[in-house]
């Protein structure tokens, strides 16, 4: 049964969010995100930027900007409230281990 139940969890690796706020950058507004599972290299592309390592918020929203394709500097003006949404829903695909209510699954 668990091995089901990973494999429906990880079946699926992309998903689109929709912004409760939408963020206008650069002559575009974003409404939504759609993320694509983050792979090793794209883990070790955040370590490697500027900065990388030093802080979680900052490289989790350098990671977001590259598994989105969405400038940097626009995921930085995401809202609490979506960031909070982008956690529960799409933080497996960002490498976090979290089930499907939100919470952190054992390991």
């Amino acid at each position: 049964m668990e091995t089901e139940n990973a494999a429906a969890e990880t079946s699926s690796s992309e998903l689109t969010i929709h912004l409760k706020s939408p963020i206008p950058h650069e002559g575009k507004t974003y409404t939504e995100l759609t993320f694509r599972e983050a792979e090793m290299s794209d883990l070790i592309a955040v370590e490697e930027m500027p900065g990388g390592g030093q802080s979680d918020m900052r490289d989790m929203a350098r990671l977001m900007s590259v598994v989105t394709g969405m400038p940097f500097e626009a995921v930085m003006k995401i809202k609490a409230r979506d960031l909070g949404e982008i956690t529960k829903r799409a933080g497996a695909l960002l490498g976090n281990d979290v089930g499907g209510d939100g919470e952190t699954s054992p390991s």
